[in-house]
């Protein structure tokens, strides 16, 4: 995730984590799994260089190991809570020493600054673990280097501060987001379910106050008709789940013959698969 210039991202997540990224950073969600059959809920993520503020969900709230930001000088696990990163730089300063890096952080040299608004983070490097609790800042300069507290915030901080807002002010509301219903039956309609990567659904004939669009990510169902409009769905419809027929990667175009059928009775849904 990149953001550009004289801009910022705001990011809602299915455990109720809000980040948002300050203006020209880069993050990457490199793990992300939330209430998914057969996987441990974790959230840990990169920071690479710019700014970011969080506010953890219920997965920083309930297993303290399975969230983690990365940074170049050390990872950021949680408490529950809400923090303040941001790059200085390329992040890291090697020409500060353990002993150095006082000096060095009131210049706003390269490295870490991080502020604690909510609750409790723990930075661990090279150094050792380092505790920041709230409304405590501090720095460090690289992975060998201690963590120097800061009696007031820096300047790079009070202007992410300035110019982000805050995740847990923003009015989006993760039930709105990712909230699924269940459908009785298997009603006429167009049935949406992916696999792998991300879908976007548009309702071009949304009417005022109906959903117009809704993206869907992996192993999540959507269905749209003109009764319930566009809705994501708890599961994947039976169906589905039961089609006869292979994904298209699977497909075996000679057992098959590109021959498929659709069924045309009104309530017993319809699939299928055409091959590459």
């Amino acid at each position: 995730m990149t953001s550009k210039q004289d801009s910022y991202v705001l990011m809602v997540f299915k455990d109720g984590e809000k980040i948002t990224l300050q203006a020209n950073s880069e993050m990457d969600i490199t793990q992300y799994h939330f209430q998914q059959e057969g996987k441990q809920d974790s959230a840990i993520y990169r920071l690479a260089t710019g700014g970011m503020r969080a506010l953890t969900g219920s997965i920083g709230k309930v297993n303290k190991s399975a969230y983690a930001v990365h940074t170049p000088v050390g990872t950021i696990g949680v408490r529950g809570t809400g923090f303040d990163l941001s790059c200085v730089g390329d992040c890291v300063n090697e020409v500060a020493t353990r002993s150095r890096s006082e000096s060095a952080s009131q210049t706003l040299a390269d490295g870490l600054y991080a502020h604690v608004w909510q609750g409790q983070i723990a930075l661990t490097n090279e150094a050792g673990e380092h505790l920041l609790t709230m409304p405590q800042s501090n720095y460090i300069a690289n992975i060998n280097a201690n963590a120097l507290n800061l009696a007031n915030l820096p300047e790079v901080l009070m202007n992410l501060e300035r110019l982000t807002p805050r995740p847990d002010t923003t009015m989006m509301n993760a039930n709105k987001l990712f909230g699924a219903k269940n459908l009785k039956g298997a009603p006429s309609g167009l049935y949406v379910t992916v696999h792998k990567g991300h879908v976007r659904i548009n309702n071009t004939q949304a009417k005022a106050g109906d959903t117009s669009a809704m993206d869907l990510g992996k192993d999540e169902a959507g269905h749209l008709d003109k009764t319930h409009g566009l809705i994501r769905l708890k599961q994947q419809p039976a169906f589905q789940v039961n089609d006869p027929y292979p994904l298209p990667e699977q497909f075996d175009t000679e057992k098959h013959n590109g021959n498929f059928s659709l069924n045309d009775k009104p309530g017993q849904g319809d699939a299928c698969a055409v091959p590459n």
